[in-house]
């Protein structure tokens, strides 16, 4: 057997042995006319009757390159058709995007790119978007990462999966794909840009690269030796934070809340880990993503341990109180309650889309639940409200007494930005319901006869 045969065999060996490409996957698969993409576009199509894919063959246009970018859109479209392979072409205005949110053409295509991938894959109900990213690419990124001043996780380079990304050829060179693709007969397209120094991965490749070969003839082994290392280092680092923040991190619908008590006694390398997880657990919107400011900007907030404290990230805002990070929306204003008279009978609506209702009744209601409160008439002196807290407010604590509602709240330890958005009950400064926190005590000197009950009615929205 020639070696060209050999090396043929092998990749597509390879690509029938993918755990990350399971038997009867819907596939999106990259093409871009180039080698690489070509040669995995073939290598799938081989395998596709054994392994009951249903491939979608995906070419994003980016209108960079003028009549070489449409010379290639037409030629995977034709190679498709003759193979009678599912082809998609989707447009992409990179350099109306790049001049919009001042990223670099590089930067642009890459987002829109991969914007395009996953709203196809949405589209056709795909589970997996396979790129032809190779060894080579590998190094690069590699080389890109470091010069960036990445960590651990940036010196890993590319992952052979991320979300729906699969790269099944990060163990294949550039020259076996051109190789492959010659045995097969398939033409591949040359991207002029590829020689343009003026990109940065251009220039490490035909520049940075070579000059480090002259220190290290080996030098692209030991970037991969590198990388596979740090992948290695990062999956035990990641492993340690999740188990810290499955016992430590409580994800609700206003918010997560991330306690950090024990947080500076375990390494640092762990801990950053963990706060920069708990931000990205707690996104619900657009992706956003944190650089090292960010990170270092959190890691201060703990270690300050100043209640009260924020600091703005992409998205979000989270501050610091008694051993507590509270992850959340960045509000634009701060939520008051206008203040309103609750008449007895009568009701009133609360900000979560719910009711509180008022009657007197001579019979208080038997057992204890968490919607009503039952309150002695004869302690009511002044007309009854519902409001935010306000200074001079007190509250009864049963079997301790009366205390200024400030200081039961920083004993409680209850943060700032939730004070002030707390909707309480009150007749006069005297609070009777703290919404959502604690009912008030009190004290009778006889048996009460008349009974104030509140009952909170209806679903939050």
């Amino acid at each position: 057997m020639s070696k060209q045969k050999m090396l043929t065999a092998q990749l597509e060996k390879l690509i029938l042995k993918q755990s990350l490409l399971p038997e009867g996957s819907k596939i999106v698969v990259a093409c871009s006319g180039g080698a690489d993409s070509m040669a995995l576009t073939m290598l799938l199509t081989s395998a596709q009757a054994v392994k009951k894919w249903q491939l979608y063959v995906c070419h994003i246009q980016h209108h960079i390159r003028e009549t070489e970018a449409e010379r290639d859109a037409v030629y995977v479209e034709e190679f498709c058709r003759q193979r009678q392979l599912i082809f998609k072409r989707i447009d992409c205005d990179v350099p109306c995007w790049a001049a919009e949110k001042k990223l670099s053409l590089e930067e642009a295509a890459r987002e829109l790119r991969y914007q395009a991938l996953h709203e196809y894959a949405t589209l056709v109900g795909a589970g997996i978007i396979v790129t032809a990213h190779h060894k080579d690419d590998q190094v690069e990124t590699v080389l890109l990462n470091l010069l960036r001043g990445a960590g651990t996780r940036g010196l890993r380079g590319m992952l052979a999966k991320n979300g729906l990304i699969v790269r099944p050829l990060l163990k294949v060179n550039k020259r076996d794909l051109e190789i492959y693709c010659q045995e097969q007969g398939v033409k591949w397209l040359v991207d002029s840009t590829n020689t343009d120094t003026s990109y940065r991965r251009n220039r490490i490749r035909y520049e940075l690269l070579p000059m480090l070969m002259t220190y290290n003839s080996k030098i692209t082994e030991k970037l991969l030796s590198v990388s596979e290392l740090a992948e290695q280092d990062e999956a035990a680092l990641a492993c340690y934070a999740n188990i810290y923040l499955q016992k430590h991190l409580k994800i609700k619908q206003t918010g997560s809340q991330l306690n950090v008590e024990k947080l500076l006694q375990i390494p640092k390398a762990v801990s950053t880990r963990v706060l920069r997880e708990a931000f990205y657990k707690s996104l619900t919107t657009e992706k956003q993503q944190l650089e090292r400011k960010h990170i270092e900007a959190l890691w201060r907030l703990v270690q300050n341990k100043r209640s009260g404290v924020k600091v703005n990230l992409p998205g979000m805002v989270v501050s610091y109180a008694y051993d507590v990070l509270s992850f959340g929306k960045q509000p634009a204003l701060l939520k008051t309650f206008k203040t309103q008279v609750l008449h007895v009978p009568g009701e009133v609506h609360l900000p979560c889309g719910r009711m509180i209702s008022a009657v007197y009744s001579e019979e208080r209601p038997q057992g204890e639940q968490t919607e009503f409160l039952a309150y002695p008439a004869e302690l009511i002196t002044d007309i009854i409200e519902v409001r935010n807290r306000q200074a001079g407010d007190v509250f009864f604590v049963e079997g301790v007494g009366r205390k200024k509602l400030k200081k039961y709240l920083i004993d409680r330890k209850v943060a700032v930005t939730k004070r002030d958005e707390m909707v309480v009950v009150a007749s006069g400064n005297n609070v009777l319901w703290l919404l959502d926190e604690r009912k008030a005590g009190y004290l009778l000197q006889s048996k009460c006869e008349k009974w104030l009950i509140l009952k909170i009615i209806g679903e939050e929205s």
